[in-house]
């Protein structure tokens, strides 16, 4: 795909309206992006394409794609920047609960460890790159169901992600003015910079989600937690599973005798 008219870029007719490029562009965005193509070397340059399409027909322009080349115009963010960031967050924080997580609860369990271990790996850029199995995926799922992604501006004092509560609801707010303040210009590094800050901010989210009071600093002192807590559980169920024998075992003897 290149970049030549804009509507045919996004299969419009010519003069359709910015809300007609605006639904064209998240459509053919969600197909090509980059983060679904890893192995084709054209998925980013479709993925410019179909940006600077949209750009242009919402501006009246072809001034191309607003991370291209490293040129942003000035005033901060605009809405196809906002919508571009949407679409790629969407696809990190999908990507972080489907392979990341996965991999670090198949390898550190789902307590303190894991905490500090997607804590360590985010700071460092460092995060795994296998799924896990189908059962790591999903107590991930099950464990961050209730964490949602928003995109919108927010007082965060320089922080490209925040936390917030919602009822039961736990909110990771992603600001663009933050992100695009940092400097990130070029798709890729736009790309690593969203996946390690939404990275931390499932760290920070995570001892809540889990039911963690304490997060350790040393691994060490990490897994002796985790072995604590997962003995404590075990001895409630036995306590439970032997309280609910009994009184079966009770009201079986109660009705026989009756």
């Amino acid at each position: 795909m290149s970049f030549g008219n804009p509507y045919e870029t996004l299969g419009l007719a010519p003069g359709a309206s910015v809300d007609e490029a605006k639904r064209a562009f998240r459509k053919l965005a969600r197909q090509h992006h980059p983060d679904l193509h890893p192995d084709d070397p054209q998925a980013t340059e479709r993925f410019k394409a179909i940006n600077a399409a949209y750009e242009a027909i919402r501006d009246g322009t072809a001034d191309g794609n607003p991370f291209a080349g490293g040129g942003r115009r000035g005033g901060g963010p605009g809405p196809e920047y906002v919508d571009t960031v949407w679409l790629m967050a969407e696809y990190q924080l999908d990507w972080l609960l489907r392979e990341a997580l996965p991999a670090l609860v198949a390898e550190h369990g789902m307590g303190h460890a894991f905490v500090l271990a997607l804590a360590e790996a985010a700071r460092l850029g460092e995060l795994p790159q296998g799924g896990g199995s189908l059962w790591a995926r999903l107590r991930v799922r099950r464990a961050f169901k209730q964490l949602h992604l928003r995109v919108e501006e927010r007082r965060s004092w320089g922080r490209i992600i925040s936390l917030q509560r919602s009822g039961a609801d736990l909110l990771l707010i992603l600001s663009p003015s933050a992100l695009w303040s940092s400097g990130a210009r070029e798709d890729d590094v736009l790309r690593e910079l969203l996946r390690q800050a939404l990275a931390m901010g499932l760290a920070a989210a995570a001892p809540q989600r889990l039911g963690l009071t304490h997060v350790p600093r040393a691994m060490e002192e990490a897994k002796v937690h985790d072995q604590r807590l997962f003995a404590g559980r075990w001895l409630w169920r036995g306590v439970w599973i032997a309280v609910a024998l009994f009184a079966a075992f009770a009201i079986g003897s109660a009705l026989l005798e009756g």
